[in-house]
């Protein structure tokens, strides 16, 4: 059972337009927008019905954003840390409330809706179990150690960003394994998931601009030739300092750089393209394609 109101340790934050709320750490991991960038960028490449697992989960906010726009996904959060695992749990069954008998997302943001229902799409699995009996599960466990015997037609995961030894390790356990690689390198994590696609399964991440070298040399290690690479600029006067990439496999090497996506206006304020991101997992994606050779 989930109770609506969030232990004091904790906060309740509405995105979606109050379609989604997501419990969090208030001093502990806490997601930031480049999460909600990945789920709207990942969404064009999922079709109905896909089973996506979403890697490095924290509190579940990049898949359960790609499940509550589209319910048909079969979703599968992996999370190391137990409690991070735990508030992937609860926020499943959050989202699971607030959906009506015939499947449909209840509108409005209005946290009085919000009522205990069990949690039918949070149970818990073991590592070694089969993955594709309920639209969400969650795993406590490490990629590069977990025995899920499925392959996902996409994997997503918004990875550390910084090696070891480079750049401020945060306070406390969870937002610093969230910053750093202190769980494995971005060689590691991207082989492990790439181990989890099906043949045309496609790898979504987004990473820092400047580690694009690191990246590579990871996906095409893996055999993941065909990108499509979205960069994500602070303000039009600034250089992107994110990429948002999906690969695939492929016999040979193809990259399709689409325009960049710049956050805020010269104002400081959000882009119309930034909002409808945030409001609604929505982006452009007009020529945002991995088709060509299998």
């Amino acid at each position: 059972m989930t109770s609506a109101t969030p232990p004091h340790d904790t906060t309740l934050d509405a995105l979606l337009s109050g379609r989604l709320l997501l419990e969090q750490r208030r001093d502990g991991y806490r997601f930031t927008s480049d999460a909600l960038l990945l789920a709207a960028f990942a969404r064009p490449f999922l079709a109905g019905g896909a089973s996506v697992l979403d890697v490095g989960a924290g509190v579940g906010v990049v898949g359960l954003t790609l499940r509550c726009v589209d319910p048909s996904l079969r979703l599968t959060l992996l999370e190391r840390q137990p409690a991070l695992a735990e508030l992937c749990r609860r926020n499943a069954a959050r989202l699971d409330a607030r959906e009506t008998p015939d499947g449909q997302r209840q509108p409005g943001d209005d946290k009085a809706a919000i009522h205990d229902q069990g949690t039918r799409f949070a149970t818990a699995a073991t590592p070694d179990e089969p993955l594709t009996t309920e639209p969400v599960r969650v795993v406590e466990a490490d990629v590069r150690r977990a025995g899920i015997a499925d392959r996902f037609d996409a994997v997503v995961m918004n990875p550390p960003y910084f090696e070891v030894g480079r750049g401020r390790l945060s306070p406390g356990d969870e937002r610093a394994a969230a910053r750093h690689e202190l769980a494995g390198s971005i060689d590691e994590l991207i082989t492990a998931c790439a181990r989890r696609l099906v043949d045309r399964g496609v790898l979504i991440v987004c990473y820092p601009a400047e580690r694009l070298p690191a990246l590579a040399a990871a996906l095409l290690g893996c055999g993941l030739r065909r990108w499509c690479l979205r960069p994500v600029a602070p303000t039009a006067d600034q250089p992107a300092n994110l990429l948002l990439v999906a690969a695939r496999r492929a016999p040979a090497h193809h990259a399709d750089w689409q325009p960049t996506l710049v956050l805020r206006n010269a104002h400081r304020a959000w882009t119309d393209a930034a909002r409808a991101v945030f409001d609604r997992c929505e982006l452009d994606a007009t020529h945002q394609t991995l088709q060509g050779d299998s």
